[in-house]
């Protein structure tokens, strides 16, 4: 099965056109035509050029930074988006709803969307045991998040969907937090019903 990815212009625009990506033809995208990787963080993109420079395609690859709030997903347009431990870190509940609803809508038939949300967080200093302010902007519980996703991709096939308890010790400033999750994942494909 072969891959196709759509392809962008240099600011970061689907042109509509697509590629048909096999092993080793990175060098065959079209001229101005780039595979865009977008992420919030700084190093992530930094560690996407070095990679790309050390293949020989940086000419064909466009990373780019920008927070999840802003960026926007254009209706039908992905095959697949995955967010990992990224969701709950949006500015309130309100835009992280909406957010979970521009993803579904920019899923295109037989696309698939892969979630991976941390939910009743909890965070306590590893030495006194002491209450702390989770670090996570939306921290919903459980049975809310699944709520959540199971009306907003209602209309989904779900391959995937988990509850994993997890716990980290996490530095913070002078102190190490303990930090507790139920960490949800969904999986699911739209079959464009």
């Amino acid at each position: 099965m072969a891959e196709i990815w759509d392809l962008y212009d240099r600011d970061g625009n689907r042109t509509g056109e697509t590629w048909v990506r096999g092993f080793g033809n990175f060098k065959d995208i079209p001229e101005e035509r780039y595979h865009l990787g977008v992420d919030i963080l700084d190093i992530a993109i930094d560690k996407l050029q070095v990679n790309a420079d050390e293949l020989g395609v940086s000419d064909c690859i466009h990373g780019f930074v920008d927070t999840i709030e802003h960026y926007p997903i254009t209706i039908g347009t992905y095959d697949l988006i995955i967010a990992v431990s990224a969701l709950e870190h949006v500015e309130s509940k309100e835009i992280f709803w909406n957010k979970l609803r521009e993803i579904r809508d920019g899923i295109k038939t037989d696309g698939i969307v892969c979630l991976v949300i941390n939910s009743d967080v909890r965070e306590k200093n590893k030495e006194t045991l002491e209450d702390l302010e989770p670090q996570f902007e939306v921290n919903l519980s459980t049975k809310e998040l699944q709520s959540c996703i199971d009306d907003i991709f209602s209309e989904w096939d779900t391959i995937k969907r988990t509850v994993s308890y997890q716990e980290y010790y996490i530095p913070r400033d002078v102190i190490t937090s303990h930090l507790t999750t139920n960490v949800v994942t969904y999986v699911g494909i739209y079959a464009g019903y």
